[in-house]
């Protein structure tokens, strides 16, 4: 099958996905012989590896399909491949057996002699390739490990590669293009909810209740997480003088203390942020990991993020979130995908180029955006004030 042209949006791309098929007989070859087993069907797989994109955001859009994973197919043993940063985010995971935490780069894969060699000697059977773009990338490792069987999405070439082409209802939101694959799999319906799921273990929790009694913020008012900054994006982002101004703005109509999340090297910047607010302010800057930033953001009434990790981890938090939306991609794909998703940015800003992006965001107004969370934070606050400062530990894992 030829890709489609309206899934591309640079020439060169399309140019190489058309060039793939041309070659799919001679990628279909080599596979096989590099697998030396035939593809099977999904219930005689025995060991899995699911791989795709693993910014913390992109691990965590897959995690509410991996239950339905293993519901379906409770005999196979499922692997994941994450960045080393991503990784804490799938530690507990019921639903996985082990994770391997390999650097990716763009759409490269990292991987030294000994980290290769060990994952072909695990002899997986079937490999999902969740990635809808760029999947080329972990089609070819699949292909290299001697993985036979390999779930993928074809409208996008490589179709040589695939053994069991995956359906795809582009565009969607990002989730739902692996809930379909995992439905395909598994002879489900995708219907299920797109909340993400991380368990925080009992040290996570204990973690965060500890920096919030030492921070001081949280005990008498509700909270408010912001988390302004990004690790990964290119796009122009609202800067903190935006995030200062809505919440200063918001802090006229609720009363509310702020935790500022950020890594480490973020600290000066949130630093600058917290001097400049008018509430109680903590700034936790690399103070914790993944999984007890989720413990913590159990604890606030609302997260206001930009279009990152934490956007997702408080998600799976179940707390509600505002976001502003990274202006590259198209809307719906980058857009709200479970109920405390909130999307304050405009739908028509979306492809917007990188070089008209930062006068693009100024239709995103500081005004609307601190009325949208005094809203929502009127909303939640009963329910924070039935929490009585406790934050709720998920699952009983082990540190």
């Amino acid at each position: 099958m030829m890709p489609e042209r309206s899934t591309f949006t640079e020439p060169r791309k399309y140019a190489l996905a058309v060039a793939s098929e041309l070659a799919a007989p001679l990628l279909r070859g080599a596979a096989a012989v590099l697998a030396r087993r035939p593809p099977a069907a999904p219930p005689a797989w025995r060991r899995g590896l699911i791989v795709g994109y693993n910014h913390i955001g992109d691990v965590l859009y897959r995690t509410p399909s991996l239950p339905h994973l293993r519901r379906a197919l409770p005999d196979c043993e499922w692997h994941y491949l994450a960045a080393p940063h991503s990784a804490e985010v799938l530690v507990g995971n019921p639903h996985l057996d082990a994770v391997h935490a390999v650097r990716r780069e763009g759409n490269r894969w990292r991987l030294g002699r000994a980290d290769f060699a060990a994952l072909r000697a695990q002899r997986f059977d079937v490999a999902l390739c969740t990635s809808n773009k760029g999947h080329h990338a972990d089609l070819a490792l699949a292909a290299l490990l001697g993985i036979p069987s390999r779930v993928a999405f074809a409208y996008k070439g490589m179709s040589g590669l695939i053994t069991h082409p995956a359906p795809i209802s582009y565009p969607a939101p990002i989730p739902t293009y692996v809930r379909s694959m995992v439905a395909r799999v598994g002879g489900l319906e995708p219907d299920w909810d797109l909340t993400p799921e991380v368990f925080p273990s009992e040290t996570d929790v204990a973690s965060a209740e500890r920096q919030l009694r030492e921070s001081g913020v949280g005990a008498e008012r509700p909270l408010v997480a912001c988390a302004l900054t990004s690790r990964q994006t290119r796009d122009a982002m609202w800067s903190p003088a935006h995030y200062v101004a809505a919440l200063t703005l918001a802090r006229a109509e609720a009363d509310f203390d702020v935790v500022l999340l950020g890594a480490a090297a973020d600290a000066p910047l949130l630093e600058w942020t917290a001097a400049r607010l008018p509430q109680r302010c903590a700034v936790l800057a690399g103070r914790l990991g993944l999984r007890a930033v989720v413990a913590l953001l159990q604890r606030c009434a609302v997260a206001l993020s930009s279009d990152s990790g934490p956007r997702h981890l408080a998600n799976a938090a179940g707390t509600p979130v505002l976001f502003v939306r990274n202006l590259y991609g198209l809307a719906v794909e980058a857009g709200s995908y479970c109920a405390t998703d909130m999307d304050v940015t405009p739908p028509d800003l979306e492809c917007v180029p990188r070089a008209r992006q930062t006068a693009a965001l100024e239709a995103i107004r500081a005004d609307v955006v601190a009325a949208r969370l005094v809203e929502v934070l009127n909303a939640v606050e009963p329910r924070t004030r039935r929490a009585e400062g406790r934050i709720r530990h998920m699952a009983p894992t082990s540190p």
